[in-house]
């Protein structure tokens, strides 16, 4: 098999993988509702280093080229769902802190689904014990982003 061959496999193979993960969140009982009022693309607007960017609009654009396995793309996809089912969508300053409590809620939630897996291998913190946004955000504003919550994000950064 040719090089371009290869390449072409396991281009399509990646897809396979983020096909299935959209079909398995579909097909969700949590989950399966919100997706159907969502649009999840890959698209050249979601910028390097960032695997996916949740719109207020209700997009989830995926990073162009990233390839993952089907956890991952379910951890990444459901993580931008999320985001919408708990409304996160407000504007906080320090927008980062805001983003960071989000992140860390949506994190444990899905860890207590057992849905997929965190990209990059990060592990979600223990501490802070908080469990609510509002109070993770004064916490994260008055001390800053712990760098364990930071690797969290579907979006670094942002």
């Amino acid at each position: 098999m040719g090089a371009d061959k290869r390449r072409d496999a396991a281009a399509q193979q990646a897809e396979q993988k983020l096909e299935q993960a959209i079909a398995t969140l579909r097909r969700h009982p949590l989950l399966a509702p919100l997706m159907l009022h969502l649009d999840v693309h890959r698209s050249r607007r979601c910028p390097d280093g960032a695997l996916a960017i949740a719109y207020e609009s209700g997009s989830i654009l995926l990073h162009p080229t990233h390839r993952a396995e089907t956890d991952e793309w379910l951890w990444v996809i459901a993580h931008g769902a999320l985001h919408f089912a708990f409304g996160h969508f407000q504007a906080r300053q320090p927008a980062p802190a805001w983003n960071a409590a989000c992140d860390l809620v949506v994190a444990r939630f899905l860890k207590s689904l057992g849905l997929g897996r965190i990209p990059g291998g990060a592990a979600i913190p223990d501490q802070p014990q908080l469990r609510d946004e509002q109070r993770l955000f004064e916490l994260f504003r008055r001390d800053g982003v712990p760098k364990a919550v930071a690797a969290l994000s579907t979006a670094p950064g942002r």
